[in-house]
């Protein structure tokens, strides 16, 4: 019983945390666009990306529960009063599925891409997201090599592998 009670407690965080920095992203990429996208009150277009099939599936299905309750939880849906368009796909955790999948994406990019979950799926997808200018959040990839990318258009939500032990 105890330990339901934990995972619930942790979970309002993450999710808060997520919309927060989700929120505060949109609010910069808003500021810069025009006032006629701004007057047409385009929807933020969020892609949930990771395992939504195979082994991996699990993790798919907990940060893409995650996202939806979010925003359920946010004020009739929206972000910053404009409506949001969430779709989801399935990189199986693998990384030629995810970067196929992220060369698609670009052609008609999302606002945000909240995924990859595995290390290795976002460490092929990050630069070809940041090579357009897309905020990419990933909930799970723990890889160091993530971080040693330089990447500016990536943030992550959990640490990194070489300093979990310690931390």
């Amino acid at each position: 019983m105890p330990t339901k009670c934990l995972k619930s407690r942790s979970v309002h965080p993450y999710l808060t945390a997520l919309m927060i920095t989700v929120a505060t992203f949109v609010g910069c990429f808003t500021h810069a666009q025009s006032n006629e996208s701004l007057e047409r009150q385009d929807p933020v277009n969020v892609a949930i990306v990771g395992p939504m099939a195979g082994t991996s599936f699990a993790v798919g299905m907990q940060f893409k529960a995650g996202v939806h309750a979010a925003i359920n939880n946010m004020a009739e849906g929206s972000l910053l009063g404009r409506h949001i368009r969430i779709t989801e796909y399935d990189d199986r955790c693998a990384e030629a599925v995810a970067e196929s999948l992220s060369r698609d994406l670009v052609k008609s990019p999302p606002d945000i891409v909240i995924g990859h979950s595995c290390s290795a799926t976002t460490q092929v997808s990050a630069p070809i997201y940041a090579a357009s200018n897309i905020l990419q959040i990933s909930p799970a990839s723990t890889g160091s090599g993530i971080t040693e990318m330089g990447i500016t258009t990536i943030f992550r939500m959990i640490g990194r592998d070489d300093e979990q032990g310690l931390i």
